[in-house]
């Protein structure tokens, strides 16, 4: 997902699921000038039909012409001349404003998103000869040396205010007229640096098998992350550890080097991209859940490829977080491919070495693989719900080991929004405001798996 504004810059915004569970999603952005924006949307990485749409941002919808029967914006399909034509159409309209008279001081373009070291530009409209007075103040509450010049296609109503942020965060601008303040002052200008963005240690992988590597963006200010594998031919997946940081994840397919762009606010990270070099063990392929998240009492399983039919037993090690060794059978496949089946079972919540090895030499190992018991997870309700008031209930996973929670509130079958709040590691307050005086249901799941006291 990406919008740009008339200029071709992107904005900020946000993606959130209209319900758990659906692929649904809202998506919303805060508009800081008029004209014609693009939203280009994507989906792994291929452009969906009808993309790019347009947004016109109007100062009063009033203005539009024809009239709009509501307060939400529409989406149009366009094509790269209709964005030239609006262009022009908002010049003539700058224009006319012109010629009609003398109105009030305003800011006619503000930059929603600006990034570190680079220039801020904001457009403001005057009567010629007035005074103005302009205070930018950074995240840190430092005011920054701005410039006041004139317009470049020398329109005396139009001033250019510039300066450059020097730190990541809001700054706020402050614009004065003639000792009035202009409408809308302060204005907030958020302000980005991709050199900020932390690549950690990306390891060399396995056909078939997960590479994990983090991503660190709580310094770089808001802004879009993006991900690409193999210029998008290879899916990735971005899970979010908090604090802004994510663990990126992609499965390879081949054994051939991959290369991944990592882009922040359309910008390339320092290090971008980033090679992952991609193994098979000389002919070694080992993959399975068994290697992965795995739930505790139930047995893990994973297959050892090796290509050869008379490929020798090989020998394997579990550990699980005591240091204990777990049991193990291997089983080799009765139709003579060189495969192997490996079963364990853990029975305990934590994190289990697995070791491979073949004629004496490891192969690709050690693996890690996960056990949670979502039977160790607790939900309780802290209170009585009442109509049109939140109710809130807690949930404690702590005990539980790594994974993803599934919580879903609902009545006669439709789902009610509920907002999930991090107490303390692994510990959550969820809250939801009931409109009836019916019978909830609260389903919560981890990873796939319900937890006790659902209900």
């Amino acid at each position: 997902m990406a919008i740009k504004d008339s200029d071709g810059i992107i904005i900020p915004s946000h993606v959130s699921q209209l319900e758990s569970g659906s692929a649904k999603f809202l998506v919303t952005f805060n508009p800081t000038s008029l004209g014609t924006f693009t939203v280009n949307v994507t989906f792994n990485k291929e452009v969906i039909k009808g993309s790019p749409f347009e947004v016109k941002i109007v100062e009063n919808l009033s203005n539009v012409q024809g009239g709009v029967p509501s307060d939400t914006s529409t989406l149009e399909s366009t094509k790269k001349k209709n964005i030239k034509k609006e262009k022009k159409d908002t010049k003539k309209e700058k224009n006319g404003i012109k010629k009609g008279g003398a109105k009030a001081p305003s800011v006619e373009k503000i930059p929603s998103l600006s990034r570190v070291g680079k220039h801020a530009i904001l457009l403001l409209s005057s009567p010629p000869g007035s005074q103005i007075e302009v205070f930018v103040v950074d995240a840190s509450r430092n005011e920054l040396p701005v410039q006041i010049l004139n317009d470049e296609e020398g329109d005396e109503e139009i001033k250019q205010i510039r300066f450059i942020p020097e730190i990541v965060g809001d700054h706020e601008i402050s614009i004065k007229v003639d000792d009035m303040e202009v409408t809308g002052s302060p204005f907030i200008c958020r302000v980005h640096d991709p050199t900020k963005i932390k690549v950690g240690e990306i390891p060399n992988g396995i056909i078939n098998k997960p590479v994990h590597f983090v991503v660190d963006a709580a310094e770089a200010g808001v802004g879009n992350l993006e991900v690409a594998v193999n210029e998008g031919t290879i899916a990735s997946m971005a899970r979010a550890l908090g604090h802004h940081k994510y663990e990126i994840s992609f499965v390879p397919l081949e054994n051939i080097d991959h290369k991944i762009s990592i882009r922040f606010n359309n910008e390339a990270v320092p290090g971008s991209p980033f090679n992952c070099r991609i193994g098979s063990d000389a002919k070694f392929n080992i993959f399975g859940t068994g290697l992965e998240r795995i739930p505790v009492g139930k047995p893990a399983e994973f297959t050892i490829q090796t290509g050869d039919s008379k490929a020798q037993m090989p020998e394997i090690e579990v550990i699980d977080p005591r240091g204990d060794k777990v049991p193990v059978t291997v089983e080799k496949d009765a139709k003579g491919k060189g495969e192997f089946t490996v079963n364990y079972t853990p029975k305990i919540v934590g994190n289990h070495v697995i070791e491979v090895k073949y004629q004496g030499q490891t192969i690709g190992s050690p693996f890690t693989s996960k056990a949670f018991d979502a039977g160790q997870a607790r939900l309780s309700l802290e209170e009585e719900a009442i109509v049109g008031r939140a109710c809130t209930f807690m949930i404690d996973a702590a005990k539980a080991g790594a994974g993803n929670m599934e919580i879903i509130v609902s009545v006669d079958g439709r789902n009610v929004p509920n907002f999930v709040q991090a107490e303390s590691q692994a510990k959550f307050k969820v809250s939801f405001t009931p409109q009836e005086a019916k019978e909830h249901l609260i389903s919560v799941k981890f990873n796939g798996f319900p937890i006790p006291g659902n209900f």
